[in-house]
């Protein structure tokens, strides 16, 4: 084990709590806001969880596979492992539905700010946005717990 093991497996672990966590508390949030009804609140909400999602997870999605590979190397793992194998294959659909959520934030802000100009209650499209952006989220933030397990654990 090299110097900088230790460093770098801090950062990666870090960087997971990060993600895991920001996504728990957005999912909160969120949830919270639309449980009023109110537009002005839902379109507040949903602004910030775009920004937190661009300040805290967007970093995260892109930070973790460069300390995750300079990790890989300082460790002596090798790609072919399997855990390994299975936590890119996991990581990459990650990407993909983090990506998704770029156009269901898109699409639920323009929602709600017209629900919150109008003065009235969100309409069913934004609520079908809604359940798809945590039906997204559900999928990262499982997949994020099993990276986890999957570092941890080495089970294969």
């Amino acid at each position: 084990m090299t110097i900088v093991y230790l460093p770098l497996k801090l950062a990666h672990v870090l960087g997971g709590a990060i993600f895991l966590g920001s996504g728990l508390v957005v999912t909160l949030f969120m949830a919270m806001a639309l449980r009023t009804g109110d537009s002005k609140l839902l379109d507040r909400t949903v602004r910030a969880a775009g920004i937190a999602d661009l300040a805290f997870i967007a970093p995260m999605m892109f930070l973790q596979p460069i300390t995750g590979t300079l990790l890989l190397y300082a460790s002596g793992h090798s790609v072919a492992e399997i855990w390994l194998r299975v936590s890119i294959g996991i990581y990459a659909a990650m990407g993909a539905c983090w990506l998704s959520l770029i156009w269901i934030y898109d699409r639920m802000h323009a929602l709600s700010q017209a629900a919150a100009e109008s003065g009235e209650p969100p309409s069913g499209e934004f609520r079908r946005m809604c359940r798809m952006w945590f039906l997204v989220n559900a999928v990262l933030l499982g997949g994020a717990v099993l990276l986890f397990a999957l570092m941890i654990v080495k089970p294969f």
